[in-house]
């Protein structure tokens, strides 16, 4: 996503970039490309509310923690 980000921001650099983030089916690595994706661009919010785990014939989700989203909210919050 670097190179993308790089790339928008040359092509558009007074818009925001997209850090498209629904391809992980780790929870975990989400979590963390999510809250450092603020060095890319704003946040993307695929995952407002449940985190898609399988997206094969039967899609299969888990709940995201209000913990979660208040440590991204923070995240992109600061600084």
């Amino acid at each position: 996503m670097k190179s993308r980000s790089d790339l928008a921001r040359a092509a558009l650099f007074e818009k925001p970039v997209d850090t498209d983030d629904w391809i992980s089916r780790d929870y975990e690595q989400w979590k963390s490309y999510t809250i450092n994706s603020k060095a890319l661009g704003v946040p993307c919010i695929f995952y407002g509310e449940r985190f898609l785990l399988n997206w094969d014939k039967e899609p299969t989700t888990c709940l995201i923690p209000l913990q979660d989203l208040e440590e991204i909210a923070s995240a992109f919050e600061s600084g």
